[in-house]
């Protein structure tokens, strides 16, 4: 069985969407990101998490775009960075986790 973190949880953000916090970048940046069950992407508000390549976070040839049933959608570059997930003991790192940096909404 693999690691099991568990992420603090709350639904006052998005007014009923769950959200947590997780650490993204070589600094551990604080963001708040909706936790969404259905989805395979991990995309960050671009305007929110400026990526920092002389500190660790690698730029890829890869972007990323996704839409939803309600008309939104987002496109963004996709970078390599840290991400660690949960807190106190139960949390996680992954040292090169892929993120999506939404720049258009």
């Amino acid at each position: 069985m693999g690691n099991i973190a568990r992420i603090p949880i709350t639904n006052v953000y998005m007014g009923g969407d769950y959200t947590g916090e997780i650490l993204v970048g070589p600094q551990q940046q604080p963001m708040n990101v909706i936790l969404d069950t259905g989805s395979s992407a991990l995309a960050l508000d671009g305007h929110k998490y400026k990526p920092d390549l002389r500190t660790g976070d690698k730029s890829t040839q890869l972007a990323q775009t996704d839409s939803y049933g309600d008309g939104s959608s987002w496109t963004g570059a996709v970078i390599k960075t840290r991400i660690s997930i949960g807190d106190g003991s139960s949390a996680i790192t992954l040292a090169d986790a892929n993120a999506a940096i939404a720049y258009n909404r």
